[in-house]
């Protein structure tokens, strides 16, 4: 008989394999055993009579707590993956049940206790376009709206919810996006069913404390329960192999504090892998201690005030929960059942708390970049990058990957210049003209002889030349694999929509066959861009002459009239201190420390309201940034009268020293995301 140690490496192994294949599908990122057994010790499951993971996994999360309260208890787990089960109910090895099944069906709880005093899990982190469609466990569906279904019939039939309670779920249920990752219903499942006085231990994205699409989730939090603790893992050593930052959120189940919450304080706790040992998370911070998590969280329970133990390797910072707050008020039909939405431009509405701390008190107002005239989106979306993109070749002509030993000769007329990547620019450019090696295949005015034929249209269509015409041949016959099965380049989701069927006696709209892209807009060629993933300082680009079609690897930024605050002064803005703060607090931090900045980070920049002086001197120095491409001591200095310039429109009382203390912060968190500090 193998030993208990054999069986679990066993385990392990087996889960392994498991994740291997499934972890992108269904968000299987099992839980460490230490991190395990860390929240359960925050579950005070010393008070628990029962327990459930209804998302189990490999059941670590479960024999935690079983072997902290050496007891008979229920504990009860919930898993859909029919080989992760099995495996999970044999690591459990009878200290709990472990039910097959979809934890978003009614069915799956028929049997089980309604409410709970400790729900604790790791959720799938699952991208909606990563959703499977086909049945998994039994389930006849896992699409995102087949989840919401099973979720609000679910919350129906829970006769142990109160019905303004009952009613706030289903809001929040029926409110969240559609584009959210599985983990917002997920968390909204959990949510329901803690009883009064009991807790939700969750692990959680960070990414979504300040996303819109999780506002729906944040606002039941805010309404229903009292948040207690963040737990961050500052050091990405959780879940090595994730692409997001994870954390860990403790809070306690209270009635309902109806609408207008505006309070929301807890304490947010930075742990990094220094304060772990073999055994324990939190090991290296009490080393001698029997119980390190026993100790740990009875030390945070008796800090009041900002804290710091183990060298630096945990940090506590006591927090108002304003940022949680912000983003939960974009869900005002959860929070206030109603849909108006709250505008302001107050410091605390729009700037992220450790920011304000830095500051101090502001006597300025805030605007959004779309109240200051620029539109901001992302770059050009092909749908097939293999066929649109070319790259220049020899002798003027251009190569193919869908045939990559062709030299093509193709008309100019037919290709734009673009950028794809960043890693086609030179470390210190700032300014991208229009000769780069990387052109768009724009063939709006082509057309082979045989499709205008075809159609009917008599639009006055060029003919696609020799090279040209074989290319489009040969894209037609490339196929890729999708969801199990082979789909042909034209036929890709964001290809096929291209097409457009000619209608007679409409000339304003002419066919479109798929190899035309439908008409360029301006993010398509927009005036600044930024790349979406940033190895350490957000790199801010001008495109000269709006000359360059951007890629979607980057966002766009283009000025939507002629009052829009001046081209060189956002330039100066989006690379000043305050900006690479904001986007280091906002931005998503991903595994290998790269800072991905979208288009919704860059719209939310709360931007002090400049004078015409003051816009002024940053165009100015903006321009200048730009002319001294390289000369590093000669750009520090010019971006630090940049700083003093936007510090200075604050109104605070001293600028120097919160210009000292958002650079400091910076440089800060650009070592821990990189682990270089």
């Amino acid at each position: 008989m193998p030993s208990v140690k054999e069986t679990e490496s066993s385990f392990i192994e087996s889960t392994k394999s498991v994740a291997s294949w499934t972890q992108k599908r269904l968000g299987q990122y099992f839980t460490d055993p230490r991190l395990a057994k860390l929240l359960a010790h925050f579950g005070r499951i010393e008070s628990c009579n029962n327990v459930i993971d209804p998302m189990a996994g490999s059941a670590n999360m479960l024999t935690a707590c079983h072997d902290l309260i050496g007891a008979p208890i229920d504990l009860v787990g919930i898993e859909i993956d029919q080989r992760v089960s099995t495996l999970a109910s044999t690591h459990l090895a009878g200290k709990g049940r472990v039910i097959n099944g979809n934890a978003f069906d009614s069915e799956v709880w028929s049997t089980l206790a309604p409410m709970w005093d400790l729900v604790i899990t790791n959720p799938p982190y699952v991208r909606y376009q990563s959703l499977p469609t086909s049945a998994i466990a039994g389930s006849e569906s896992f699409d995102m709206e087949s989840v919401r279904q099973y979720l609000a019939a679910q919350v129906q039939g829970i006769t142990d919810l109160r019905h303004n309670e009952k009613s706030l779920i289903l809001r929040a249920i029926s409110g969240y996006s559609g584009l959210a990752d599985l983990s917002i219903p997920s968390w909204l499942l959990c949510a329901s069913r803690v009883s009064i006085g009991g807790r939700m231990a969750i692990v959680f994205p960070t990414v979504w404390l300040s996303r819109k699409y999780a506002a729906p989730a944040l606002a039941v939090l805010c309404r229903l329960f009292n948040l207690e603790y963040i737990i961050e893992d500052s050091s990405r050593s959780w879940f090595p192999n994730a692409d997001v930052r994870t954390a860990l959120l403790i809070a306690q189940r209270v009635k309902d504090k109806g609408p207008g919450v505006c309070k929301l304080p807890y304490k947010h706790v930075l742990i990094s892998s220094a304060a772990s040992t073999k055994n324990s998370v939190v090991g290296a911070v009490f080393p001698r201690s029997t119980s390190p998590e026993y100790d740990f969280v009875k030390w945070l329970d008796s800090t009041d005030d900002d804290d710091e133990i183990g060298s630096g390797s945990v940090q506590v910072a006591c927090s108002k929960g304003t940022d949680i707050l912000r983003t939960a008020r974009c869900a005002t039909q959860v929070l206030e059942d109603e849909s108006r939405p709250i505008i302001s431009s107050s410091i605390e509405d729009l700037v992220p708390e450790l920011m304000v701390h830095m500051i101090g008190k502001s006597r300025n107002e805030f605007s959004a970049l779309e109240q200051l005239g620029w539109g901001v989106g992302q770059g050009l979306r092909t749908g097939a990058n293999d066929f649109f993109y070319v790259h220049r070749a020899k002798g003027g002509r251009w190569v193919s990957k869908l045939a990559p030993q062709h030299a093509l000769k193709l008309p100019n007329g037919a290709v734009l210049p673009a950028l794809i990547r960043q890693g086609e620019l030179n470390a210190n450019q700032r300014t991208v003209g229009n000769h780069t090696d990387t052109g768009l295949l724009y063939l709006n005015r082509y057309a082979r002889e045989k499709d205008a034929k075809r159609s009917g249209d008599p639009h006055n269509w060029i003919p696609t030349p020799g090279d040209l015409d074989w290319l489009i041949s040969a894209a037609e016959i490339q196929s890729y694999e999708r969801n199990g099965r082979r789909v042909y380049l034209p036929e890709l989701s964001a290809v096929k929509t291209n097409s457009r069927t000619y209608t007679k006696g409409n000339s304003r709209k002419p066919t479109r066959f798929w190899y035309q892209l439908p008409p360029l807009q301006q993010r398509h060629r927009p005036e600044l861009f930024i790349p979406r993933v940033n190895h350490k300082v957000t790199r801010i680009l001008l495109n000269e002459d709006r000359k360059l079609v951007i890629d979607a690897n980057f966002s766009a930024l283009w000025r939507r009239n002629d009052s829009a605050l001046d081209q060189m002064a956002l330039y100066a803005i989006l690379g000043s201190a305050w900006t690479a703060c904001y986007f280091e607090l906002r931005a998503t931090v991903l595994g290998a420390g790269a800072l991905k900045v979208e288009a919704a980070h860059i719209k939310s920049l709360p931007i002090p309201k400049l004078n015409e002086n003051e816009i002024g001197q940053l165009s100015n120095l903006g321009r200048r940034i730009v002319s001294v491409p390289g000369q590093k001591r000669e750009e520090k200095r010019i971006r630090h009268r940049i700083d003093k310039i936007m510090v200075g429109a604050l109104g605070v009382d001293d600028a120097a020293s919160v210009v000292a203390s958002l650079t400091q912060f910076i440089d800060r968190a650009i070592n821990i995301r990189t682990h270089k500090g």
